[in-house]
């Protein structure tokens, strides 16, 4: 990747140092929402992180004199870990404390495009390795997600998280560790087939067709739902593809009769926003396999967001749904 310690020097401080950080906004908001967003799971907070850094940097300019910059990149990467890192450890007691499993929010693309090498790294931006990375402890996502998503050396790492190289090599091979015991090898279809099987999906889910379904589940098939405690929502993960197909048909049957299915585009892969009129009320994520030659037993994870608090961050960077999917 690019030199993230690449010399330049600019000044906070005086209207040249507003002049900066203006240009460095547009110029590394993109970049910095996404090393937010992938320790976060969350977009509104991965949005308040970056402003807030703005925001502080400006008030730095306001005040006369003031250091100068170098590296400006790698120095705004590390304000925006650092902040990270607090969020994370203050909110992991009301994590504990959530009702049901707590799943990120998706990243619609069309709002928040990745840097233009993140299609590259496949899985390392899918919505079902975004909950894996909820095992982590801060400090392991911290270093796995530098590392691992965006590339950083060690001796980068470092500087940007206050550790010791060694420290982050221990870190990353402990976060390593803990992944790879809960991903399988094949977690995405074969390149074409998703948007396929999401219509599949839809069509069985719409049609109430169990047999179709439970055709298309895995044999280790789960499903998530987060309510958060605000609408009723299975507080543990369904397990199998029989049960995984009762609670599909009861939600198709109840929550969601009438409502429309639009395809998202989200990092990783394709979602399904459900919408009664305006107001969306839910919203599916997968995780595929490559599953058999006619793409039976290829849905391992259906992740399903009812929490309205996440689903209004959601629906602000989507537009009007569009007619029902069949």
């Amino acid at each position: 990747m690019e030199n993230q310690w690449e010399d330049r020097t600019a000044s906070p401080g005086g209207a040249e140092g507003t002049g900066d950080i203006e240009l460095w906004y547009r110029e590394y908001r993109p970049y910095l929402f996404t090393i937010a967003y992938r320790m976060l799971g969350t977009v509104s907070d991965a949005e308040d992180i970056v402003q807030d850094l703005f925001l502080s940097l400006s008030a730095a300019a306001a005040a006369p004199g003031g250091e100068p910059i170098r590296r400006e990149k790698a120095y705004l990467a590390r304000m925006a870990v650092n902040r990270c890192l607090n969020f994370l450890n203050s909110a992991a007691k009301r994590r504990e404390t959530y009702v049901g499993p707590w799943l990120p929010e998706p990243l619609v693309d069309t709002a928040n495009p990745l840097p233009p090498d993140a299609a590259e790294r496949g899985e390392a931006v899918s919505y079902a390795f975004m909950v894996l990375l909820e095992r982590l402890a801060p400090a392991e996502r911290a270093v796995f997600v530098l590392r691992e998503t965006m590339g950083y050396e060690y001796a980068e790492i470092a500087s940007l998280v206050g550790k010791s190289e060694a420290n982050c090599r221990q870190l990353f091979s402990r976060a390593r560790r803990k992944l790879d015991a809960e991903r399988s090898e094949e977690t995405k279809p074969m390149a074409g087939r998703e948007l396929v099987l999401v219509r599949r999906f839809v069509a069985a889910f719409r049609g109430g067709r169990a047999d179709e379904l439970v055709r298309l589940l895995a044999d280790d098939a789960v499903m998530f739902t987060d309510g958060g405690g605000k609408v009723r929502a299975a507080i543990n993960p369904i397990y199998g593809p029989d049960r995984v197909e009762k609670l599909l048909s009861r939600i198709a049957f109840s929550r969601l009769h009438t409502s429309r299915l639009t395809e998202v585009p989200i990092a990783g892969g394709i979602g399904l926003a459900a919408w009664d009129e305006d107001r969306l009320t839910a919203f599916f994520c997968f995780e595929w396999s490559e599953g058999d030659e006619h793409g039976n037993r290829a849905l391992r994870r259906i992740y399903n967001l009812f929490n309205p608090d996440k689903l209004a961050g959601v629906r602000l960077a989507l537009p009007s749904p569009g007619p029902a999917q069949s």
